[in-house]
C-alpha cells in the first residue's frame, strides 16, 4: 500500500481519501495506541 501511495502522491484527493480511510480505522483501535492523526 506504501508504494501505491507513492506513486499517487500526487493526487490530492486520493490522499484525503486516504486520511479518511485512515481516521476511519483508528477509530476501531484503543486509545494509547500511539497513533497520532492530523488534525
Amino acid at each position: 500500500m506504501l508504494r501505491h501511495m507513492i506513486t499517487h502522491k500526487n493526487h490530492h484527493q486520493g490522499q484525503i481519501d486516504f486520511i479518511r480511510g485512515l481516521q476511519e480505522e483508528a477509530w476501531d483501535l484503543p486509545r494509547g495506541t500511539g497513533i497520532v492523526l492530523p488534525s
